[in-house]
């Protein structure tokens, strides 16, 4: 579904504390959908970028077990905001906090629980 959807521009971290930051894809067909004239990253697809992210910095397949919080704060459209920032935290009970970022602008604040697959 997903595939082209974002490239993966860089990966860091340590102790716990990750960022990756990805290029959009502006011209990938989910925008045709969403929405003709005026693209918009679907939540959705954020929060797969979440789990792909944090499933390739454990080198392990990651799933939602469960999302305590999940709030969307802006919407991105890829052909203003091509590089998003994800960052987040791990904690040793499968605990996830993650800020996605445009720019300097917070678009989405998450905090669930994630387990391997």
């Amino acid at each position: 579904m997903l595939t082209d959807f974002y490239t993966v521009e860089t990966v860091a971290g340590q102790d716990e504390e990750y960022t990756c930051v990805i290029r959009l894809n502006p011209e990938h067909n989910v925008y045709k959908g969403h929405f003709p004239g005026m693209p918009v990253v679907p939540g959705v697809c954020m929060l797969r970028i979440v789990k792909e992210c944090v499933s390739m910095v454990l080198n392990t397949p990651m799933r939602f077990q469960a999302i305590n919080s999940c709030k969307f704060l802006s919407v991105v459209n890829p052909l203003e905001h091509g590089i998003l920032t994800f960052a987040f935290s791990l904690g040793n009970t499968n605990r996830l906090q993650a800020i996605v970022s445009a720019g300097e602008t917070t678009v989405l604040k998450l905090k669930a629980t994630i387990v391997a697959e």
